[in-house]
């Protein structure tokens, strides 16, 4: 079902999530952030 979201709350999500994951692994911990899309959708992901 498609639907919008509003731009700054993206730019909010995608600042902040990444922002999190460094915050809180340990030290020399390595992040992978992926941003893809897929099947027309857009998915942010981040491992470590």
């Amino acid at each position: 079902m498609p639907f919008s979201m509003d731009d700054k709350l993206i730019a909010h999500i995608l600042s902040k999530l990444p922002s999190n994951a460094i915050t809180y692994l340990p030290v020399n911990s390595t992040i992978k952030f992926t941003l893809s899309c897929q099947n027309g959708r857009a998915v942010f992901e981040i491992q470590h």
